[in-house]
Parts: C-alpha cells; structure tokens; sequence
C-alpha cells in the first residue's frame, strides 16, 4: 500500500520520524551541544552513553579516513566541526601542550623547561618529546612524526639537549 500525500502530511504534522537512526543520531548530537556549553569541550567520559557515542563517531571518522565503509556522513562531519569536536584526542592534547611550550617560551624566552617548574606536566611532555626525537634519530620506533619534530624544532627546542645540560 502506498501512503498518500494527505496521509504523509498527516504523519508529518504529528511529529512522525521517518528515520529513526538519523533521529538517534540528531539526539545525541543535541546532548554533545548541551554538554559542550557546559563543559566547554567535547571530550565526554566514555562511561556514559553520550561517551560511547563520541567514542563511535571518532571510529566512524577514522574508518572513513582509510577509505573503509563508515555510517559518518559528509553532513554529520559538518555539524561535529561547527561545535569544535576533536577527533583525536591525542592529537588535541599534543596541541594543548605545544600551546603551552609557545606561551612558556613566549614569558621566558627559551624551551627549556625546568624539572622544578610549577607545570610538570610541561617539563615531562617536553621531555618525553625529546625522547621520541632521539628514538627516531636512533631509527628506533616512535610516535613522534616529522611535521611534529619541525614544529619543535622552529620554536626553538633543543631536541637532543637536556634543560640544564651543556651538551
């Protein structure tokens, strides 16, 4: 039986989903909105539905970047980027990182940040930075990659050098 245009108008007036998956789909989108305006990211614990959603959207994204078959549509991605949905969190929080290298540069001068400093986390990110550098000079396996290294090395980090060391 075919549905006539006065019955779709009908249905569609009381609010009628034709497609549920898009309509799940929308819904989450809408909670990952509400989430960012209060959390201001999109880095959700995956402990939760809303979680396990963004977790899904990421493997969508990844999928559909080695051409492989993916549920994430061209639309979707468009919506993601409108509200500023990091699709890898890695990635992000290098950026967070270097941003922080650029600022403490920027106040002191220099890269080298101390052990004693009162963002550790710097100094160690550095550090480890500087560990993968020398690992893939080694021709040993890292994570590090070369736009990563000229980042480092055109804000002046002394890759091989220890802060404090004459070397």
């Amino acid at each position: 039986s075919h549905l006539t245009e006065e019955r779709m108008q009908n249905l569609n007036q009381i609010g009628f989903v034709w497609d549920a998956q898009e309509a799940a789909w929308d819904e989450r989108y809408d909670e990952l909105v509400s989430y960012k305006k209060i959390h201001g990211d999109t880095l959700v614990c995956q402990a939760s539905q809303l979680g396990n959603w963004v977790d899904n959207q990421r493997k969508e994204y990844q999928l559909l970047q080695r051409g492989k078959h993916s549920n994430l549509t061209n639309k979707r991605i468009g919506k993601l980027d409108q509200i500023g949905f990091v699709w890898s969190v890695l990635e992000d929080a290098w950026e967070e990182k270097f941003a922080e290298l650029v600022e403490f540069k920027a106040a002191h001068g220099h890269t080298d940040v101390p052990k004693s400093w009162e963002n550790q986390q710097l100094f160690w990110w550095v550090s480890v930075q500087r560990r993968e550098y020398r690992k893939l000079k080694e021709g040993k396996i890292t994570g590090i990659t070369e736009e990563r290294i000229q980042r480092l090395e055109d804000l002046g980090i002394v890759a091989m050098r220890w802060p404090g060391s004459k070397r």
